[in-house]
């Protein structure tokens, strides 16, 4: 239909990054046959309050795919976004978008590309400011994982324990664990959620925390005396 599509978005964090500048985009891709796939940048002022619409068809392209790896280079201006309104929930960002297939409702987005059905392959994607393309940049991997937890972390205990509390109290009362992330995360988390167990009992699932901030959260159960509380393992995600 009309508003089909298929298509990878990446989105990279603050809507400032590259705001009136020229960028390259360079990426290697292929197809299990030959057919085009298309390429768009857009900005997204964010949620909260009275933001500005997003700005969508900047730079679309067409790429011409075969069975090969080929390299391709795609150079445009990010709109200035002097006089736009940033939302208040610390989640705007630009965005790459390849697109696969697309229904007409995308024509301008897509030019045209069309509705078609396929595998495609891309590797070795690289943003960078300016008109000229450098090689691929690998970067450690330490530095890719801290960069990646900013946005979203799991964490399982060994042997199924990543914390413990005990209730030293007379009586049943309440316990809180104070768990903190791995690495700073780029915005309080939209989400946490996770497993405990008390008394080495069967877990139990929590979907939300108490005090969430960028570099923990607080765990609050209630629990016999003399009993303790296991946290299992957690998942927190600020991702946009």
């Amino acid at each position: 239909g009309s508003g089909n599509l298929v298509a990878n978005q990446q989105r990279i964090e603050g809507v400032r990054t590259f705001s009136g500048q020229t960028v390259t985009l360079s990426f290697w891709a292929k197809a299990d046959a030959s057919k085009n796939m298309a390429v768009e940048f857009s900005q997204s002022f964010g949620t909260g309050g009275s933001p500005s619409s997003s700005i969508t068809g900047i730079g679309v392209t067409t790429c011409s795919l075969t069975t090969s790896w080929k390299k391709f280079t795609i150079t445009t201006t990010i709109p200035s976004i002097s006089g736009k309104t940033l939302g208040t929930n610390n989640n705007d960002f630009i965005e790459i978008i390849f697109w696969f297939d697309a229904g007409s409702s995308f024509n301008s987005r897509t030019n045209s590309l069309g509705q078609q059905s396929g595998t495609f392959d891309i590797a070795q994607v690289q943003l960078e400011e300016g008109t000229i393309s450098t090689p691929f940049e690998n970067r450690p991997v330490g530095i890719e994982l801290q960069l990646c937890q900013r946005y979203y972390q799991q964490a399982v205990g060994q042997g199924g324990t990543l914390a413990r509390i005990y209730n030293n109290g007379a009586s049943s009362g309440l316990v809180s664990l104070n768990v903190f992330f791995k690495q700073t995360m780029r915005s309080i988390p939209s989400s946490i959620s996770g497993v405990y167990d008390i008394n080495d009992g069967t877990g139990q699932n929590f979907s939300s925390a108490g005090n969430p901030n960028q570099d923990s959260f607080v765990l609050t159960v209630t629990i016999p005396s003399g009993q303790f509380l296991d946290l299992q393992s957690y998942t927190a995600s600020a991702e946009l």
